[in-house]
């Protein structure tokens, strides 16, 4: 109703979220995953005819804008139109730092649209040109189109170039920790023991430019919370000599604390076995100090010989899954199980992919 007072176009420009290696915001980097997405923003200003101000609402300006394909001005190919997800983060082929944009600042409209792409609509992974036209219809009835495309007829030519590239399958890798960031306290209950301590493992995507964004364990049974923090797998062996025993488990405390930069202070409990849920304990680690990265999960490998003996057993469970999403939402994976030492050892401990870390 209001374009009636339009007289034309003052500003009018399409890019995208500026990055070190594209600082005008004309290319983007898409991962064709079905999740990563990227933003493409439209800057429009209108001028009016002299003695009028009424402009066209925002809804009406989204109307009449539509995003085509740069070479001729057609639909999008291999894009998927959809609302901002969870996986919006920029990338940079170069891992460099991001350059603030600062265009939208001098535009009366700012209309920001959001693509994805996947292997269904873009089997081939190949890259596409994003253009913008704005239809309307004057106060004299005539319909009016400004197509910024590479054929369109408007005097100003713009768009941004999507990139796509293949669904990243990120590398992980298991580290052991140079150091024990603990202390213990095992005198709770009186028992004679010797040689407590605790290994941190951490697994770790090989490139930290990726974070673990979320993870998912699978099959769910592996989820054994007592006391606050998840175990994932314990043992228990019985010495040949007379009166001992070793007890040794593995906790997952990102499972409970989540992902991202943190700082861990942590009980993990030594519990009489084969009973989990009897509350009854030998002692437990304080595990402090220790600062989880972005790019990490976390895992606490206890163990203790103690001067008690009831059975030598250890409970059996089939490989387990971390299902891992990067911030460009590059899903990965990961095989992890818990696999028992030798007859020296008696330790449990997380392998990835079937290869087990160093340990002790």
């Amino acid at each position: 109703m209001t374009w009636k007072n339009v007289s034309g176009i003052s500003k009018f420009q399409i890019w995208t979220e500026a990055c070190a290696s594209s600082t005008d915001g004309s290319d983007a980097w898409l991962f064709v995953n079905g999740r990563h997405q990227i933003k493409v923003t439209v800057g429009l200003t209108l001028a009016l005819y002299d003695g009028t101000t009424e402009l066209p609402s925002l809804d009406e300006v989204k109307k009449a804008l539509t995003l085509v394909n740069n070479k001729d001005g057609g639909n999008l190919k291999y894009l998927v139109a959809g609302s901002a997800g969870s996986y919006c983060k920029v990338y940079e082929p170069n891992h460099s730092s991001l350059q603030a944009n600062l265009k939208a600042n001098s535009f009366k409209y700012i209309v920001e649209y959001y693509y994805s792409s996947n292997t269904s609509k873009n089997p081939n992974i190949a890259s596409e040109e994003i253009s913008v036209k704005l239809t309307y219809t004057d106060r004299d009835g005539k319909v009016l189109i400004n197509d910024m495309s590479a054929n369109g007829d408007y005097y100003q030519k713009g768009f941004v170039k999507v990139h796509c590239l293949q669904a990243k399958k990120n590398k992980h890798k298991l580290v052991k920790n140079t150091s024990q960031p603990y202390y213990n306290n095992f005198d709770y209950c009186g028992w004679e023991h010797e040689d407590p301590y605790v290994d941190v493992y951490r697994m770790t995507i090989e490139d930290t430019y990726f974070k673990i964004q979320d993870f998912s364990l699978t099959p769910q049974s592996w989820r054994k919370k007592v006391k606050g923090i998840t175990c994932l797998a314990l043992d228990m062996y019985q010495s040949d000599g007379p009166k001992w025993q070793n007890t040794t488990q593995c906790f997952c405390p990102t499972l409970d604390y989540g992902l991202g930069e943190k700082w861990y202070s942590v009980d993990a409990y030594v519990y009489e076995w084969p009973d989990l849920n009897n509350a009854a304990y030998f002692g437990n680690f304080r595990i402090e100090g220790y600062t989880q990265k972005a790019h990490e999960i976390v895992f606490f490998c206890t163990t203790i010989d103690y001067k008690k003996r009831d059975s030598n057993h250890c409970t059996q469970r089939t490989a387990a899954h971390f299902i891992t999403h990067d911030q460009f939402g590059n899903e990965t994976t990961v095989d992890v199980d818990i696999q028992w030492g030798s007859s020296c050892y008696h330790m449990v401990w997380p392998t990835l992919d079937g290869n087990i870390p160093p340990f002790g």
